[in-house]
């Protein structure tokens, strides 16, 4: 009887079972018999699919599933008139299958996943039936997304909202609220550059201001679809700003994680995956004024010298390689895990305007100034996987009401107008 029965995977990148598309799984399954042992046949699987599933308040089962690779091959067998017999030993014996091109990076959400899996099954031939010793192997997927066609998402974009707020006795004023970024395209472990301006000349008392990253992810089955956002990273500025006070900040850095999935998860039609910087602004006793911008996350295509570049250089490099295509090369230089971009000339504090007269317009308008530093985000929560074979995870899930989709561009509504720089 068989002591061991191993899957061993050739391809191993940082202790990780890690392939592209396309690319070819080599492998061998590694067998120890104590002594020489008759069997039927020792086959290899290799599967790759999707699974999606959820129960709502009725109690009713929502179930979806997608199946990309489905192979099975016969390492070894025996035939009616050969009955085969492995001596005393270790025994090896290699496969090797290519990966379909247009299958779908591995993922592991709320209520579904994509894991690709590499099964051994030996069947010994003994007189008495006995169970196949089954082993499995999971191995990791990565589908490369080329953003440099999205030229329009590498331009700046501002958005700006301002919201009525009343107090006692009718009196109201207005929050006004703007938001720029450097870019609406990123890679990850990328810095995303904010740059805010709060001015509140209304009589409420804003309280703080946040930026996040959100992930929703979208899981579909039966025409139904049922979405969960989780706060991907987030930077907090807890400064109350009473009427004729304001608040800004300068180029401050929002770091998108190192290890995230891809926006969209191409190849998959049951689960979506999408992005958005959402700015907050609350205000006491009044519902929070909200800003959100669509983001894409890739994992190529964007030249070197754009990523690093810091956004005040932004337009002027890119008036000079529109024409040429952008490339991004996987060996640029990394620390912890993530780009470091060149700092910025203006993140410094940007000096107040000199006191004005009180009362006056430029009194109410002007702007108390705010340079944050890095915003480490925590890696116990975005880690690259640290067992072998372990599926891509994803940090842990948190409810939400949002369930928009992205749509880029400009889009306006009935509160909030977004235009491009």
């Amino acid at each position: 009887m068989s002591d061991r029965l191993e899957v061993h995977l050739e391809h191993d990148i940082d202790e990780q079972y890690q392939y592209e598309p396309g690319e070819i799984l080599r492998g061998c399954v590694s067998v120890y018999f104590p002594e020489p042992t008759f069997i039927k046949h020792i086959t290899v699987q290799i599967k790759g699919e999707a699974t999606v599933g959820w129960e709502d308040k009725s109690h009713e089962k929502f179930r979806a599933h997608e199946t990309y690779i489905n192979v099975i091959k016969k390492l070894i067998a025996s035939s009616p008139n050969n009955r085969r017999q492995l001596e005393k030993g270790t025994h090896d014996f290699p496969f090797q299958y290519e990966l379909p091109s247009n299958i779908p990076s591995s993922f592991i959400g709320k209520q579904g996943s994509v894991t690709y899996v590499v099964k051994a099954t030996l069947q010994e031939d003994r007189g008495m039936s006995i169970s196949p010793i089954i082993i499995s192997e999971p191995f990791l997927v990565l589908r490369h997304m080329d953003i440099s066609n999205e030229i329009g998402l590498l331009q700046p974009f501002h958005c700006e909202v301002s919201r009525r707020q009343f107090g006692i006795f009718c009196i109201t004023g207005k929050v006004h609220v703007s938001l720029s970024i450097n870019r609406r395209v990123h890679l990850p472990g990328e810095d995303i550059f904010l740059t805010v301006e709060v001015s509140n000349n209304s009589p409420r008392i804003v309280k703080a201001l946040q930026a996040s990253i959100l992930m929703v992810s979208r899981f579909s089955a039966k025409h139904q679809a049922l979405s969960h956002s989780q706060l991907v990273n987030k930077k907090r500025d807890e400064w109350e700003m009473s009427i004729g006070e304001g608040r800004r900040w300068r180029n401050v850095r929002l770091t998108i994680p190192p290890y995230v999935p891809e926006s969209r998860l191409d190849g998959c039609d049951i689960i979506d995956i999408s992005y958005s910087l959402d700015f907050t602004v609350e205000v006491d006793n009044a519902k929070p004024i909200r800003l959100s911008i669509p983001l894409l996350i890739g994992t190529d295509g964007i030249d070197k010298e754009l990523q690093n570049l810091h956004p005040s250089h932004l337009q002027e490099v890119q008036d000079e390689k529109i024409q040429r295509p952008l490339m991004y090369r996987p060996t640029d230089k990394r620390e912890n895990g993530h780009v470091r971009s060149r700092p910025p000339r203006d993140e410094e504090v940007d000096l107040p305007p000199p006191p004005r007269r009180r009362g006056s317009q430029e009194s109410i308008n002007s702007l108390k100034d705010i340079a944050m530093n890095d915003f480490e985000y925590d890696e116990k929560k975005f880690h690259a996987p640290l067992q072998e074979g372990e599926t891509k995870v994803n940090p842990v899930y948190k409810h939400s009401a949002h369930e928009r989709r992205p749509s880029w561009g400009t889009w306006v509504s009935t509160k909030t107008e977004f235009t491009k720089l």
